[in-house]
């Protein structure tokens, strides 16, 4: 969405010369929401979808990972496959997409000439401890998906450790785009869960009278701008949110709340707290 932020960032493909934010969620199988966050616009979001992914605090497990090309890289390709997930994008350019060979002598028939690029497998062995020691440090939270990219350059060159790590991913990768191009109920499958996601945001928005709205915005135009309202307004306004989930395997129960006195706000802005909410149950299933 572009907006007018500090914490904005450019991205051409949504924003064009605007900047904005972008806003990311983890959505199960089930409909449900796992986790989101708002970040500066990406053009490459593979680390956000790793954090979104590991900080997740909600009781399901996800063992299958599905985004669309932006959202994959070969290094997040090979972390995916240290922590146990199964990383499966759709990946729009398929047809440029790079095939790897672990032996450089082996014959893979009518794959032979796909396979043009060799991967360091010494590489790989002589960090294979390493790169479990930082998969377990981003299991356990020591290290954080978004300070992953220090933690693998030095000086802004990648270090031997992330190339390792690069190498990896890139089996991994050759691997993931052979069954996804022979398997198409697995492309299916992939779709399927994306749009998933996808009908969740459409949630967010409804038709009224032919037009296709947001609630909110629809609430907005219903309802009195603050500035409309008289100065002699008095009274306090109370918004919260309780908020119940696990974290560290332990359920705890938050409650954030915001108390706004009409009559300071408006001795301070010039205009008067006003807070307008609106929401829109998620449908859920199960199995």
């Amino acid at each position: 969405m572009p907006v007018r932020t500090i914490h904005s960032g450019p991205n051409p493909r949504y924003f064009g010369q605007e900047r904005g934010v972008t806003w990311y969620n983890l959505a199960s199988d089930q409909f449900t929401g796992l986790n989101e966050m708002t970040v500066p616009g990406t053009l490459r979001d593979s680390l956000n979808l790793l954090a979104i992914v590991l900080e997740q605090e909600t009781e399901l497990q996800p063992t299958e990972i599905m985004t669309d090309t932006a959202g994959y890289t070969d290094t997040i390709f090979g972390i995916f496959y240290l922590l146990g997930y199964q990383f499966s994008p759709r990946i729009a350019d398929v047809g440029g997409a790079r095939f790897w060979r672990a032996d450089a002598k082996a014959d893979y028939g009518i794959l032979d000439d796909f396979a043009s690029n060799r991967i360091n497998m010494k590489l790989i062995a002589d960090h294979w401890d390493d790169l479990l020691r930082l998969a377990g440090s981003l299991k356990l939270g020591v290290v954080q998906a978004a300070g992953l990219t220090r933690t693998l350059q030095t000086n802004d060159r990648p270090t031997r450790l992330a190339r390792a790590l690069q190498e990896l991913g890139r089996l991994i990768k050759t691997l993931y785009l052979l069954r996804f191009i022979d398997d198409e109920s697995y492309r299916r499958r992939i779709l399927i869960q994306l749009n998933r996601g996808e009908g969740r945001h459409q949630i967010a928005r409804v038709m009224v009278r032919g037009a296709e709205v947001a609630p909110i915005d629809l609430l907005t135009s219903l309802l009195p701008h603050p500035n409309t309202l008289v100065s002699q307004y008095k009274g306090k306004v109370c918004v919260g949110s309780l908020i119940t989930g696990l974290r560290g395997g332990v359920r705890r129960s938050l409650f954030y709340h915001a108390i706004c006195d009409h009559e300071a706000c408006y001795r301070d802005t010039g205009t008067h707290v006003t807070l307008f909410t609106t929401a829109i149950q998620t449908p859920t299933g199960s199995r």
